[in-house]
């Protein structure tokens, strides 16, 4: 004979996955997804706990069912109530799932301007609150994992504040994001010329220059070859500039530096 007692408890506790199920999913529906950038993050967020709900009211829907031949005819009205509300719940998720699929050109434009002011707030922080910074960073990266700018002003932060080893990484995953940017390999050079790692300083030197024939980039190779005793890496550099930037005042200093 079926056992009541425990259908009951089960009945009860339905009850209150879909009260949970009703008011979370609406507040996460609700969020202004131009708002902020945790806001936009948070679409992925929406999509993948829509998913999930979605599977459990299907589960549920047909658990329903299949007990539906064991019941009492009011225990049946109370479980179909129940199942009419999972039902309607599925059809909300489900358009909002769609909405969520509509992306826009002005929904692109509007993310890329709330970044841009996100960046530069972080950019601000990074004066006087690490912490702030750092996370203001970290909530752009979640919203646009391959923001290069991102990771450029987060390795900066970390170099401002010692944080060498977590500067390196970051600065070397922007180079791999971006690998046609001289960029990244001239901010990896001069973190390693602060830890006075020549070598290595000069390697991505080198790779700045060889992307990118920026005066800035090839004055930063010279001091750097100078420093590491590399004279023929240092003319050859110098001799670039004069090709570049022949009005440059400070060539023939780096020429006496060379030859001394």
């Amino acid at each position: 004979m079926f056992n009541i007692i425990p259908f009951i408890i089960i009945i009860a506790s339905l009850f209150v996955i879909l009260i949970i199920i009703l008011r979370k999913f609406p507040q996460l529906a609700r969020i202004d997804t131009t708002s902020s950038i945790s806001a936009l993050a948070s679409r992925t967020k929406n999509k993948i706990l829509g998913e999930r709900l979605l599977r459990k009211t299907d589960k549920l829907t047909s658990w329903f069912k299949e007990m539906s031949g064991k019941m009492s005819e009011a225990m049946k009205e109370k479980v179909e109530e129940v199942n009419v509300a999972l039902e309607e719940k599925k059809e909300e998720i489900e358009r909002e799932q769609l909405k969520e699929m509509l992306v826009t050109q002005e929904d692109e434009e509007k993310k890329e301007e709330i970044i841009e002011e996100q960046l530069e707030q972080a950019q601000e922080l990074s004066d006087d609150n690490f912490e702030k910074a750092e996370q203001k960073y970290i909530d752009i990266l979640t919203a646009d994992p391959k923001n290069v700018d991102a990771y450029m002003g987060l390795g900066s932060l970390y170099v401002d504040n010692g944080k060498f080893a977590e500067a390196s990484q970051t600065f070397s995953y922007a180079a791999k994001l971006a690998p046609q940017s001289a960029e990244p390999e001239f901010a990896l050079a001069d973190l390693f010329e602060k830890q006075a790692q020549h070598d290595q300083a000069l390697a991505h030197a080198q790779k700045a220059v060889s992307l990118e024939q920026n005066p800035r980039f090839i004055t930063q190779l010279i001091e750097i070859a100078i420093v590491a005793g590399n004279k023929q890496v240092a003319a050859d550099a110098i001799a670039l500039l004069e090709e570049v930037n022949p009005e440059n005042g400070a060539i023939e200093e780096y020429k006496e530096q060379v030859s001394s």
